[in-house]
């Protein structure tokens, strides 16, 4: 028999995965070498870990597998954990700025129309 749309479907999602797999490795591997890369692969636990590899080695560079000694297992966690938590603040900060700068200009706008309302009053 042939293959069932939901086993071409299967087929797909698990090539899109080896492709995403493979580029993570590559990327790991780039910046640290391809024996670093295996001896990193034991703190790997799931597929997110190894998405979060890449970033960290890139990050940590020839040091990554000492950082990952030694921060245990939860090391690739944490820096996924750390880096969202970055985003976070970093667009909360963006916000703050926008926000303040938008008052700023509120001001100077105002001051600005006073300004125009009494030269044009001595006119």
């Amino acid at each position: 028999g042939g293959v069932t749309g939901a086993g071409r479907t299967a087929r797909t999602i698990d090539l899109a995965a080896m492709g995403r797999v493979g580029g993570d490795l590559r990327a790991a591997s780039a910046t640290v070498g391809a024996g670093e890369t295996v001896r990193l692969l034991k703190f790997v636990k799931s597929g997110d870990d190894l998405a979060d590899l890449a970033p960290f080695t890139a990050r940590f560079g020839a040091r990554s597998r000492a950082v990952a000694e030694l921060t245990g297992r939860a090391s690739l966690r944490a820096f996924r954990t750390t880096i969202r938590l970055g985003e976070r603040l970093l667009a909360h900060l963006w916000a703050v700025l926008l926000w303040f700068g938008g008052l700023i200009c509120g001001a100077l706008s105002h001051a600005g129309l006073r300004v125009a309302r009494a030269v044009a009053a001595r006119v």
